[in-house]
């Protein structure tokens, strides 16, 4: 879905067009932080039981269950498992 008129997403380019790399890198990371804590409290209401092995799991298959083969996604899951 695309809602935002051309000019609204042209001013937003140039917002960032001013920021420093720095900066840009520092809004990044803190959307990253907040989605990860969203996800996080998502999974914890779903969940109110959930260990903190499961919920690790559970994290890294929602940011990144698309990105490794089923082997590779296994493995990561036994090792996020083992070390909490």
């Amino acid at each position: 879905m695309k809602d935002t008129p051309p000019e609204i997403e042209e001013k937003v380019r140039e917002i960032f067009r001013k920021k420093t790399p720095e900066e840009r890198i520092r809004m990044g990371c803190e959307m990253y932080d907040v989605s990860r804590y969203l996800v996080r409290q998502a999974l914890l209401r779903e969940n109110p039981n959930i260990s903190e092995a499961e919920l690790k799991q559970q994290l890294f298959l929602r940011f990144y269950g698309n990105e490794f083969s089923k082997d590779k996604m296994a493995e990561i899951l036994a090792h996020l498992a083992k070390h909490t």
